[in-house]
């Protein structure tokens, strides 16, 4: 059995996995976005933490930045203030956009 996830912003992209018992996981869509607001959380490193995809935030983004000394401005009790290299976890997006100011690698939670 195969679940195909087709996701737009620019370009189309189709990421195809297979769906035996595998778990949630970040996957790299090779492409840059940023998109503002929906945040829910922020974590200090260059790549998207396991424990913000899950069975329940399938479909969710995470974006991420390697050089990007602002930390994550607008999150309560932000633990991402001044760090360089930080990821923001999205939900509820429309993924047709992703051209804000400031692109960062994007990742998807899919299984």
């Amino acid at each position: 059995m195969y679940n195909t996830i087709k996701l737009i912003f620019g370009i189309a992209i189709a990421i195809t996995m297979t769906t035996s018992a595998m778990s949630a996981e970040w996957v790299d869509s090779g492409k840059m976005g940023d998109w503002s607001g929906n945040d829910y959380a922020c974590t200090t490193s260059a790549k998207p933490a396991k424990r913000w995809c899950d069975e329940y935030r399938r479909g969710n983004v995470a974006v991420c930045w390697t050089n990007r000394g602002v930390g994550h401005p607008d999150i309560a009790n932000n633990d991402c203030a001044g760090a360089n290299a930080w990821c923001t976890y999205k939900s509820n997006i429309s993924l047709n956009s992703g051209a804000g100011a400031a692109p960062g690698r994007v990742y998807f939670c899919a299984n």
